[in-house]
């Protein structure tokens, strides 16, 4: 607890950045748990609608991963 205090009194804008950090790495994970949350209650007979807006290749994998959650499709092997 000493050594925070100490790099607190040292450096206290470095010590704000650190924190404003995590504080917006917690509401990105808050965020990303609502989403989930959001579609595991879809019902998958219902019309699934993904709000995306210039596409990139790489988040192809993430629309399909949401887009399957939400219909409750799974990958069961035999």
């Amino acid at each position: 607890m000493h050594q925070n205090e100490e790099k607190k009194n040292k450096d206290p804008e470095g010590c704000k950045l650190i924190i404003g950090s995590y504080f917006a790495h917690i509401r990105n994970l808050l965020d990303e748990i609502a989403e989930y949350e959001s579609l595991v209650d879809h019902k998958p007979e219902d019309t699934l609608i993904l709000q995306v807006s210039n596409i990139r290749v790489s988040q192809i994998g993430d629309i399909l991963v949401k887009a399957r959650i939400a219909k409750k499709i799974t990958a069961r092997y035999n």
